[in-house]
């Protein structure tokens, strides 16, 4: 029991820390009313919020995959086994886009090589990409008996 628990914990850690950080290089530190600004007047080539929610969905997905883990182990290791597939396409799909914003980005944006926040936004996408691969990997390798 030990091992899942710590395992879950670690994961549940790292995908909070990830969606953390990419609220934090969204927001531009504590930017809040860009939020709603980019809600309104949203353009795909200048809003790193499609970025943002890509890094909710990760959590999300990991958390649906740890709610499962915890509360049945004995069906859920086995699945998300079956699902490693899924778990390297979707950090991987996140990537493509990852780098097809960086061309939007710079298509349209004038002062784009000197902005520190798309860049951070975009290390820190594909970050959490592999972050979400390494959790996906990690909670498909729990034993099933626990």
């Amino acid at each position: 029991m030990a091992g899942k628990c710590k395992t879950v914990t670690f994961v549940m850690l790292l995908s909070l820390a990830d969606l953390a950080a990419t609220t934090l290089l969204y927001m531009n530190g504590v930017n809040l009313n860009k939020f709603m600004y980019d809600l309104n007047f949203f353009n795909i080539f200048t809003s790193l919020l499609d970025l943002w929610v890509l890094g909710l969905l990760r959590v999300c997905v990991l958390f649906g995959a740890v709610l499962s883990v915890l509360y049945n182990t004995r069906d859920a290791v086995p699945r998300i086994k079956l699902s490693r597939s899924w778990i390297g396409i979707l950090p991987a799909a996140v990537c493509a886009y990852t780098f097809v914003k960086l061309l939007l980005y710079s298509e349209k944006e004038v002062k784009f090589p000197h902005r520190p926040w798309f860049w951070a936004s975009f290390v820190g996408s594909i970050v959490g990409s592999a972050v979400f691969y390494l959790n996906g990997t990690l909670l498909s390798r729990i034993s099933p008996q626990e």
